[in-house]
């Protein structure tokens, strides 16, 4: 009988994608390289939402939030463009984030400033659904004293998604202390749960913020100088409390998940003292509650990888008393001529590729149990797609990689199912050759059965594409 059961999963895995079909919407208008952060929005069976953000300085400035609306065909019906909050003409923008909400609305935060003006504004610009209107509103303000001399704001989203944490902190006068504005919104709402400034006169400064799924403001706080250390401190609107480490380490910008009612929080790491090969060469697993490290994993996937810029978290996921951290490592790419020289375009305008994707299994102690590889392409430029996609349905992953492997199925050991694949090669495409998938770029309709892929068509082009599957 075990047998007979084992033979059914296996035919059923084995033709779960055998029978699909593409529908290709029409193409759009797309600037590949004007255009960063897409993501699809506010999805339902009806309509799908793409989100992105322009923010282009210089003779052919452009700075706005674009969302296009398409039908259940893929074909565009209408464009919605709100421009970033502006000053005056020297005014300049970074995009924070952002977000989107149970209640048909979705948001991008933008910090804009000007030395002309001498302030900054941290704004959110919402998109409704219902209406098709997108409204600005400023969520805080502050004054400056020059462009170089603002602020470093950023914004970081809890694990659960239930809440936004911006973190605003002022220029430091020598000798003065340091001072931060932290903003907690509501993701659903995206109104302000608690605001609070905090001060600190020690001689390290705030590098990394994160936010717990409870909606606490966890500051990386790193020494200045020579001396390379860090201690954490967690702000709520009524406590704020330091957190240490028993040894001296060196943190990237780290995760914070909970098991249960406990936060922990996740960091690749390197040690400040004695031997290392990168800045990545630990996986520190850290009991907030307790401030205590209850693992600090030795990491040597990323020992040979030269120019490593940064190792990205993509996607955490709880799954059979087991943590599953998707990531993939940005690497720059060779700045030098063929003959050896260097290559001045590329020096001062450097290019990136995402080198490795691996899937970091851990257990619930944080015990690092394995180190999967994932097959990506580790040819292409970062312009903008990444590594990969990742979908979980039903328990199971699968995985986005373009036209290197396609869509695919993933394996209890995280190796790539070869007989659960959609293939986006063996199709009649008249623009394949021009075509890159945004890897990132997928959704699944569980009513219509459907999955919702996006491509660029050379660098001015985009289209959506449906893969029907067979009921």
């Amino acid at each position: 009988m075990k047998k007979i059961l084992f033979f059914l999963v296996l035919v059923v895995s084995q033709v779960s994608f055998s029978q699909y079909k593409f529908q290709f919407g029409a193409n759009f208008e797309y600037d590949v390289k004007g255009e960063t952060n897409p993501e699809f929005v506010l999805t339902d069976n009806y309509n799908t939402y793409l989100l992105s953000t322009v923010n282009v300085t210089g003779m052919m400035s452009s700075n706005q939030m674009i969302v296009r609306k398409l039908d259940q065909k893929n074909q565009l019906i209408n464009s919605y463009i709100q421009k970033f909050p502006k000053f005056d003409v020297g005014t300049l923008h970074n995009v924070l984030g952002t977000a989107a909400t149970n209640t048909g609305k979705a948001a991008v935060f933008t910090e804009s400033y000007s030395t002309k003006s001498k302030k900054t504004d941290i704004s959110k610009l919402v998109y409704d659904k219902k209406t098709n209107e997108i409204t600005t509103t400023v969520v805080a303000t502050y004054p400056i004293l020059s462009a170089g001399k603002s602020a470093d704001v950023n914004l970081q989203k809890s694990d659960n998604g239930s809440f936004i944490a911006i973190r605003c902190t002022k220029n430091r006068a020598k000798e003065e202390p340091e001072i931060s504005l932290l903003l907690v919104l509501d993701s659903n709402s995206l109104e302000i749960v608690w605001q609070k400034e905090v001060s600190f006169d020690d001689k390290y400064y705030t590098e990394f913020h994160s936010v717990t799924n409870s909606g606490k403001v966890i500051l990386v706080r790193s020494a200045k100088g020579w001396k390379l250390d860090n201690y954490l401190t967690v702000v709520s609107l009524e406590t704020q409390e330091n957190k240490t480490f028993e040894e001296p380490i060196k943190l990237q910008q780290p995760k914070i998940i909970s098991i249960g009612t406990q936060d922990y929080l996740i960091a690749f790491n390197y040690p400040t003292k004695g031997v290392r090969s990168g800045d990545f060469d630990k996986l520190l697993f850290y009991d907030i509650t307790l401030g205590k490290t209850l693992q600090n994993n030795k990491v040597s996937e990323f020992s040979n990888l030269k120019k490593l810029v940064n190792v990205e978290i993509k996607n955490v996921f709880q799954q059979s008393n087991e943590i599953h951290l998707f990531t993939q490592a940005k690497t720059q790419m060779d700045d030098k001529n063929p003959d050896g020289s260097v290559n001045s375009q590329a020096f001062f305008n450097p290019k990136y590729r995402y080198e490795m994707a691996n899937v970091f299994v851990l257990s619930n102690e944080g015990i690092l149990k394995k180190i999967a590889k994932l097959p990506t392409d580790t040819s292409r430029e970062v312009v903008v797609s990444d590594a990969f996609g990742v979908l979980k349905l039903k328990g199971n992953y699968y995985l986005n990689t373009g036209h290197h492997y396609s869509f695919f199925g993933l394996n209890p050991d995280f190796s790539r199912n070869g007989n659960n694949i959609i293939s986006f090669r063996n199709y009649e495409d008249p623009d394949r050759d021009r075509t890159l998938y945004v890897n990132q770029l997928l959704t699944f309709l569980p009513d219509s059965n459907r999955y919702i892929f996006a491509r660029t068509i050379d660098l001015n082009k985009m289209s959506l594409v449906n893969v029907i599957m067979d009921k």
